[in-house]
């Protein structure tokens, strides 16, 4: 696989509700996924029809605190890694997600 994305969005939300939209088991369900499993502090765990090998989930929470979660989990046969952060800034928060071995936008599209 190819190199590491980590795109960045501005929103008006809060970064309390920026975690709370992560780590509430009844909102992950909306994204990332269709089902969601969350636990904390041991499990945060996703899988769905649009999931990459989503057929049951295979995420393993790596770290969680205010500011950021990490998980890893297998995609094409590759241990990939997972960073969401969350900071404010302004008026605004910005949320940045990370994943190692990205492989690109090309097959991403595909």
């Amino acid at each position: 696989m190819g190199d590491t994305a980590t795109p960045h969005v501005r929103t008006s939300a809060s970064p309390e509700r920026v975690r709370r939209a992560l780590t509430d088991q009844a909102e992950p369900a909306t994204w990332p996924a269709e089902h969601a499993e969350v636990e904390l502090p041991d499990r945060w765990r996703f899988r769905g029809r649009h999931t990459p090998e989503g057929d049951e989930p295979r995420q393993v929470l790596e770290h969680l605190d205010d500011g950021s979660l990490r998980f890893t989990w297998p995609v094409g046969g590759e241990r990939t890694t997972v960073g969401i952060t969350w900071e404010a800034r302004d008026d605004h928060t910005v949320v940045s997600v990370s994943q190692s071995h990205f492989p690109g936008w090309a097959d991403t599209v595909a």
